[in-house]
């Protein structure tokens, strides 16, 4: 899709939303995601040291490098494809959040916005692809299996009215995929 989401004005769409709040949740974190993911999916984990990249793919968590993941290090996490997300915080050993999912439940109005990664791609190995910002010194590798020196996270942002006012806002907001974001630095 390269930079086309970015340039184009903000496109409201309805489509039909299911969520499902107040998820608690004390098993192995693979067992949390399998009971909700569907499909092959990305992911991000913001662990105490770092932020990690990875996918899904339907049985466990694979990330670039073989690396491996320590729950009690998590604070965060998103797993996310076209159709869902599941986003969780880890509290008191047990995972809490919510899982979205578009194409079932009642509609809803929502807009998508890609936000562009810093950095340009340094490698790409199929699957996953590391971005590299020279004056910050800082680099990252994220799952994506498109050809670009740049990429970015398309962001679907859900829009509700108040009965009351008419004052319509952002009520949540959920993470769609990693694309191609090519138009220079």
């Amino acid at each position: 899709m390269s930079l086309e989401l970015a340039r184009q004005s903000l496109k409201i769409v309805d489509s039909p939303v299911t969520r499902k709040g107040n998820i608690r949740e004390t098993q192995p974190l693979e067992a949390v995601i399998k009971q909700y993911v569907t499909d092959r999916a990305d992911l991000v984990v913001w662990q105490r040291q770092q932020i990690l990249w990875g996918c899904w793919d339907g049985a466990a968590l694979v990330f670039a490098n073989q690396e491996r993941l320590d729950e009690n290090q998590i604070l965060e996490i998103r797993v996310f494809n076209e159709k869902e997300e599941l986003h969780l915080y880890r509290r008191h050993g047990a995972y809490e959040g919510r899982y979205v999912c578009d194409g079932t439940g009642e509609v809803q109005s929502h807009v998508d916005t890609l936000s562009r990664f810093w950095g340009h791609k340094t490698a790409h190995d199929g699957d996953f692809v590391t971005l590299k910002d020279d004056e910050r010194f800082l680099s990252m590798t994220v799952p994506c299996q498109e050809k670009a020196d740049y990429y970015g996270l398309v962001t679907r942002s859900y829009i509700e009215a108040d009965d009351k006012t008419g004052q319509a806002g952002y009520t949540d907001y959920r993470f769609v995929r990693i694309e191609s974001a090519e138009g220079g630095r």
